[in-house]
């Protein structure tokens, strides 16, 4: 049964030892299941090691995005979308658990690209089985705010007031799917509530989420990691 979990942001798995150093921080930090953007491979597959097997979903080109897991625990189904989206499904003790891995575009990217990456989205979580739990979690790009309009979706806890673009994007995913947004909807101190250091700054965004199905099983345990990138995960 998966019982803790969390959502990093990375640099690259390209260069030698990057995927033991990630590997390790995983087990450090006892997690079942770690999903992982920019892992940057060529193609789709997985690579089974004797603690966890790392399941990974890319395009044709090598260096380009890449979204992925790295678990622990015996899987039901890996479904590789895209280098953008792909699912991993579980067994769990009353409802089977979906997790969805996002990377979404960022906020300068053209509406046409946002709107088929959402349009996907939306048609992977209607393919979904209906009483499965489901996560949705990664980097959406996405700055929720604090507005009373939305706090039946995303609460009162953001890092930020006001709900950018990329964030309304988001709020209308989990609206319409009935979700919430658990990375903004209890309280942290703010000094935990970024989830990607700025290189070379001290400052931080709140841009990657997790999303829970209103009626999934409330037994997990919610585990969020912060990285400064590249320079903690890129070996020297």
């Amino acid at each position: 049964m998966v019982k803790r979990f969390g959502t990093w942001n990375l640099r690259t798995v390209l260069q030698a030892g990057n995927m033991g150093v990630i590997a390790e921080g995983v087990e450090q930090r006892k997690m079942d299941v770690a999903t992982l953007q920019e892992i940057r491979w060529k193609g789709k597959g997985s690579i089974r090691k004797e603690k966890f097997t790392l399941r990974y979903s890319g395009n044709d080109r090598e260096g380009n995005r890449g979204v992925g897991f790295i678990v622990s625990k015996k899987v039901l189904e890996f479904s590789p979308i895209s280098e953008r989206i792909c699912t991993l499904r579980f067994e769990g003790k009353f409802h089977n658990i979906t997790f969805v891995k996002v990377h979404a575009p960022t906020g300068d990217t053209e509406d046409e690209i946002v709107d088929e990456f959402y349009e996907t989205l939306q048609s992977v979580c209607d393919e979904i089985a209906k009483h499965d739990a489901i996560i949705t979690l990664g980097d959406f790009n996405a700055k929720l705010g604090k507005e009373q309009l939305y706090k039946d979706v995303i609460g009162r806890h953001s890092l930020y007031e006001v709900t950018n673009n990329n964030g309304l994007r988001l709020v209308q995913y989990a609206t319409i799917n009935n979700f919430k947004v658990l990375s903004t909807w209890y309280p942290r101190k703010g000094i935990h509530k970024g989830t990607w250091k700025i290189p070379g700054t001290n400052d931080t965004n709140q841009i990657d989420h997790i999303i829970f199905s209103k009626g999934g099983p409330q037994i997990l345990r919610m585990s969020e990691h912060t990285e400064e990138r590249p320079q903690t995960l890129t070996p020297s």
